[in-house]
């Protein structure tokens, strides 16, 4: 006869296993379903669903389907409304959406950038069904799709390169795509000439320079185009998650000295990207030297990470913590990119050196990198 004190035993432990079981189903199956549903009820309730989109994407792209100039003039208040600069790529990419209202081609889009997010993953071989449910619960992936901001596309393309990087042509043209829908994905470029991709390198650094820059030609200069990157750079980057930011919020320095820092620490980890044949290093090359950089930027850390760890692994929570930073430039503190800044610091040196498995199945598809990274 069993005692008393063994069948409470029995008891607890069966209540752990169950425990064990139900808790990943609850919060990384049911509560990332529920924290996408609700916030795009709240955020459509007050008018905030798709904001990038509606208000400077949608505008650009319903202005070049009249064939008028999609762009503000150089010397604009960039504070005071929103900033219609997206490259013409992008605003030729969603020109189908103009024959929709507004609001119904914002849903699409959030829509879409939601599937998006899923199939990056599974372009990089995760079949785990919880690494699904952490991302959705990213402070950069509800930021992305609540602004249906280009970002979680970007990603997409540059899993679709790691993905092709043993071929030819493939892995250039989704760089290039990427860095003609923004521009500050060109640190790429670096990463397929370290791995001896020069094909596919040049015919990205073309599709990127004449999607990025040589098609505003018929509106306005090239000159006075990046003219207004860089009004938008000094209006914005003093409070994004950078270095700059870091440095003007600190008020460490001036603007330009912030500016010549970022680049300086920028192009180090450039180099070492290319050293290394690291696609971790040259993303977070290229969030250092862009001039300004958002909470749904750090969605691209999605790749590193997937590539290093298929399956769910303590660096999968890391990026939980943006939660916490706001999106808009005026609610941004100090604290919020030194938070900003630890994620990206924390995630491109767990992807890029923390010890591997040694029972784990290579992922180099064939591709043989030099260094200790697979994510090189």
């Amino acid at each position: 006869m069993a005692s008393p004190a063994g069948g409470r035993a029995c008891d607890d432990g069966g209540m752990w296993a169950a425990l064990k079981r139900v808790a990943p189903i609850l919060l990384l199956g049911a509560l990332p379903v529920f924290v996408l549903v609700w916030g795009g009820y709240e955020f459509h309730h007050i008018g905030e669903i798709g904001t990038d989109f509606r208000f400077e994407l949608y505008p650009e792209a319903k202005r070049l389907m009249h064939w008028s100039n999609p762009f503000p003039p150089v010397h604009s208040d960039f504070s005071s409304g929103p900033n219609r600069v997206f490259p013409v790529a992008a605003a030729l990419l969603v020109t189908p959406l103009t024959f929709l209202s507004p609001p119904w081609s914002a849903g699409v889009v959030v829509a879409l950038l939601l599937a998006l997010l899923a199939a990056t993953l599974w372009v990089l071989d995760v079949r785990d069904w919880r690494v699904y449910g952490v991302a959705a619960l990213w402070g950069s992936s509800i930021a992305a799709l609540q602004s249906g901001n280009l970002t979680i596309l970007l990603g997409f393309l540059v899993a679709l390169a790691w993905r092709w990087r043993g071929r030819r042509w493939a892995p250039g043209l989704a760089i290039g795509a990427a860095v003609a829908l923004k521009l500050f994905l060109w640190p790429l470029l670096v990463w397929l000439l370290a791995i001896r991709r020069y094909r596919a390198a040049a015919s990205g650094a073309a599709i990127g320079f004449v999607g990025g820059l040589l098609l505003v030609l018929p509106f306005v200069s090239i000159a006075d185009y990046l003219r207004l990157l860089d009004e938008m750079g000094k209006v914005f980057g003093p409070r994004s998650y950078n270095i700059v930011g870091l440095l003007q919020l600190s008020q460490a320095t001036s603007i330009r000295t912030a500016d010549l820092v970022a680049d300086c620490v920028g192009l180090v980890i450039l180099l070492f990207a290319y050293r290394r044949r690291s696609l971790a290093l040259a993303l977070a090359a290229s969030l250092v030297l862009s001039p300004i950089v958002w909470t749904h930027y750090f969605e691209l850390l999605v790749v590193p990470i997937a590539i290093r760890w298929p399956r769910l692994a303590p660096a999968w929570f890391v990026p939980l913590v943006l939660f916490v930073c706001p999106g808009t430039w005026l609610d941004v503190r100090l604290w919020h990119v030194l938070v900003g800044l630890g994620v990206l610091l924390v995630v491109t040196a767990l992807a890029e050196w923390s010890p591997r498995d040694s029972t784990s199945p290579t992922r180099s598809g064939g591709l043989e990198l030099r260094g200790a990274s697979s994510v090189g």
